[in-house]
């Protein structure tokens, strides 16, 4: 499944959140596979992102793309 949603696409950065801000029954195996597969196809543009509230972690995602250059301020 997520070959067939994302197998063409060439990200230019990936955020792998692990630590889940609330539980989610969706969120399985089969989704963390997923995220694991495109990090090991695409490791260099996949970051993944420290636990922290939701004023630092949009922070610090912020940072991230504007480092690369994705985005400016």
């Amino acid at each position: 499944m997520i070959d067939a949603v994302w197998g063409r696409v060439e990200p230019d950065l990936i955020f792998l959140f692990l630590e889940p801000f609330a539980t989610d029954k969706l969120n399985n195996d089969d989704v963390t596979a997923g995220y694991l597969h495109l990090r090991s196809s695409s490791p260099d543009s996949t970051v993944i992102v420290p636990a922290a509230d939701v004023s630092e972690t949009t922070d610090w995602l912020l940072a991230q793309m504007v480092s690369r250059g994705l985005v400016s301020t």
